[in-house]
């Protein structure tokens, strides 16, 4: 359990310092200084930036550095974890008691791992598909230590292979060249696929989760759209590749990736299929995403044994009762944080929630 935060020169905070309980609400009128609090416990846990804002604009306007640190209690030992980040190497540096570390030593001898809950995510059921599929690879990079070295090493194959079309469209390079790195592509994609498989057929196997979070008034579909065959991977890119390949040296792109992929919520109505995002309310729409967030909960809890602390950043005030309740009844399986510009008439009844106002 998180017991105590320190931040200094992080975002609008220049030096504070909280004491923590199992479930503690944060609240304050100023919506962005709560919600900094938040994005640090999240950095601290899972060695990345929940926004993907510029790094440096996350150290305090008019400072050249920021310290984020925490304690940790467990049942044999405690130990204290600190990231720091400097402007001039702007890179992030990690300490376990005082110690520097690499980051994957950091992240794997901490146990806590952090699941964001955002008003904003709602976007990703409207918006582009990127943020669906960083929603795919965000839950990944939290569940499997090898998926971010994976991901890391394709993208840079994919750089690779994008910048070599280039070079034979003006007659830099021959076509031949491109067999080393189709080989490496669909190697690589294929290790990519086979995690990212596992959750997405984890979600359409939990389907009925998500109708009953909407009472069961439809019944729903989880698609996942992509131009790979999963049943043959690495067969199905290659022979993408080989049949695309006169096109790809004419664009000087590789059109067939797993960030070229997208999912979405069918409704099925009668013989008829329509997107949630066409048919559903906003509101059945947002209970969708929080299914999803509660998907993304379980999956990591049976695929590692790290433990979830809950982070849920104002969303109180999107919800009706119902899902309030549903929401609380996880907040008190873990140590959960929360946010809110006031305190909910709710929590009146709550007498085990910490209550913090941040001045």
């Amino acid at each position: 359990m998180i017991e105590n935060l320190r931040l200094f020169q992080f975002k609008n905070h220049t030096d504070i310092s909280l004491d923590f309980d199992s479930v503690n609400l944060i609240y304050w009128e100023n919506w962005s200084w709560k919600t900094n609090i938040l994005e640090a416990i999240y950095l601290l846990l899972n060695c990345r930036f929940f926004s993907n804002n510029n790094v440096l604009s996350h150290i305090k306007s008019g400072n050249e550095s920021l310290i984020v640190s925490w304690d940790f209690r467990g049942n044999f030992s405690s130990n204290e974890f600190k990231i720091t980040l400097d402007k001039d190497f702007k890179k992030l540096n990690f300490l376990m008691n005082k110690c520097q570390i690499t980051k994957t030593k950091y992240f794997s001898s901490n146990s806590n791992v952090a699941i964001f809950f955002s008003p904003m995510e709602v976007n990703i059921v409207y918006l582009w598909p990127s943020l669906r599929r960083d929603f795919l690879d965000e839950i990944l990079s939290l569940t499997f230590l090898e998926f971010t070295k994976i991901k890391s090493d394709y993208l840079k194959i994919l750089r690779n292979r994008n910048k070599l079309l280039k070079d034979i469209s003006l007659w830099k390079a021959d076509k031949a060249d491109l067999n080393f790195w189709d080989n490496s592509f669909c190697g690589m994609a294929e290790k990519y696929y086979i995690l990212r498989k596992k959750f997405i057929d984890y979600i359409s196997l939990n389907i009925d989760v998500t109708q009953q979070i909407l009472w069961n008034k439809y019944n729903l579909e989880f698609f996942y759209e992509s131009k790979i065959d999963f049943n043959d991977i690495k067969g199905s890119i290659s022979e993408y590749l080989s049949k695309n390949r006169e096109r790809d040296i004419i664009l000087w792109h590789t059109y067939i990736w797993p960030h070229l992929d997208d999912f979405y919520f069918n409704v099925k109505i009668d013989n008829e299929k329509y997107k949630s995002q066409d048919y559903l309310s906003r509101w059945e729409n947002k209970s969708i995403l929080i299914c999803l967030k509660f998907l993304q909960l379980s999956f990591l809890e049976e695929n590692n044994k790290k433990n979830v602390t809950l982070l849920l950043d104002d969303i109180f005030s999107e919800l009706d009762d119902k899902h309030i309740a549903l929401v609380m009844e996880k907040c008190f399986k873990y140590q959960t944080f929360i946010t809110s510009q006031n305190i909910p008439s709710f929590f009146d009844e709550q007498a085990n929630i910490k209550k913090i106002y941040i001045n």
